[in-house]
């Protein structure tokens, strides 16, 4: 049993996929247009030269802002797991708040007083979190 990665003959780039298998498997494994290496390759970090056809360090596009090089490959940094984290919270907390909105519009709707009071107080809350998702 052996591993093949896939790489592109026109621009040397390695798709993630790998074969592990028999080498009499490997023809009707390797995907259209692409050209098996013998190996596990990093697609991130290796691509084949197309002058010399050797494997040569490389960086892959970076794939969005968040992401950050480590060396061996792209990561979401740290900074922007904590956004995504803080945000998806917000998000969470705002749909909590928002869930409790029908009662007091209808305590508010039959003549409850103090409902206005609460429905203020829920907005103001949405409000802060909305802010803090900007």
């Amino acid at each position: 049993m052996k591993v093949w990665s896939f790489y592109n003959p026109e621009t040397g780039e390695f798709l993630r996929r790998t074969f592990r298998g028999p080498a009499r498997a490997l023809e009707a494994n390797t995907p259209v247009g692409f050209l098996p290496w013998e190996g596990k390759v990093n697609p991130e970090a290796n691509k084949v030269d197309l002058v010399t056809g050797a494997l040569v360090a490389w960086q892959s596009p970076q794939p969005s802002l968040d992401h950050e090089w480590t060396g061996a490959g792209w990561k979401v940094s740290d900074q922007a797991r904590a956004v995504r984290t803080r945000r998806a919270e917000a998000l969470g907390k705002i749909k909590a708040l928002e869930s409790r909105q029908p009662r007091v519009l209808r305590e508010l709707a039959l003549g409850d007083d103090q409902a206005r009071a609460r429905l203020q107080a829920i907005e103001e809350e949405i409000q802060k979190l909305r802010s803090d998702l900007s």
